[in-house]
């Protein structure tokens, strides 16, 4: 008896937590690092793939936010994140 293909070719659903689940842990972990101010920051998550926009203060910030939003079931961080120049520079 042939077996039915049950997905009626629709692509077939990956494994793990969904991007929603995902982007919740990622808001509160990056909601629960100290010292770390992510109010310019923009988290997407689409097919566990987390991509980051936005500005922030440091580049070390930038780094650490990266860090913080690679988790377990996140296949790909996309670190769109831009250091926030505090003014012009001006050389002599």
């Amino acid at each position: 008896m042939p077996r039915e293909d049950l997905h009626d070719g629709k692509e077939e659903r990956r494994r793990g937590p969904s991007d929603r689940v995902l982007w919740a842990v990622i808001a509160e972990r990056l909601k629960d690092e100290r010292g770390l101010d992510v109010s310019g920051v923009e988290v997407i998550v689409e097919d566990a793939e987390a991509t980051l926009n936005g500005r922030v203060r440091h580049k070390a910030d930038k780094r650490r936010i990266e860090d913080v939003a690679d988790i377990d079931g996140v296949r790909h961080v996309q670190n769109n994140l831009r250091v926030h120049e505090s003014g012009p520079w001006t050389f002599l």
